[in-house]
């Protein structure tokens, strides 16, 4: 059984495994999966189509698959470099994978 916080909203298609904990004011978007005894803490936005495995903590304020981005200096000027790839969870960490 999920515990679900208040506030919480969720879209479409919305899947939450055994033992998950999800904060208040948590917003789960359309297709988004939850895995097994995964702790959401409040105030996360989990983006439509994301997937969260197994035995995941997901910090307060945390966005999943938002606009992920870097500026990198080049002289007088910052340039945006945008993130694409996935997150995973892997054996004793976290691996980025660029797709």
């Amino acid at each position: 059984m999920a515990d679900i916080g208040k506030g919480t909203t969720f879209d479409q298609d919305v899947s939450i495994a055994a033992f998950v904990s999800v904060g208040d004011r948590v917003c789960l978007g359309s297709g988004v999966f939850i895995g097994d005894d995964t702790t959401i803490y409040p105030n996360v936005t989990i983006m439509d189509r994301c997937r969260i495995g197994n035995r995941v903590k997901i910090n307060a304020g945390s966005v999943i698959g938002g606009d992920g981005f870097d500026f990198v200096p080049d002289g007088d000027a910052y340039f945006k470099i945008k993130h694409t790839g996935t997150v995973q969870k892997v054996f004793r960490g976290v691996a980025w994978k660029k797709r």
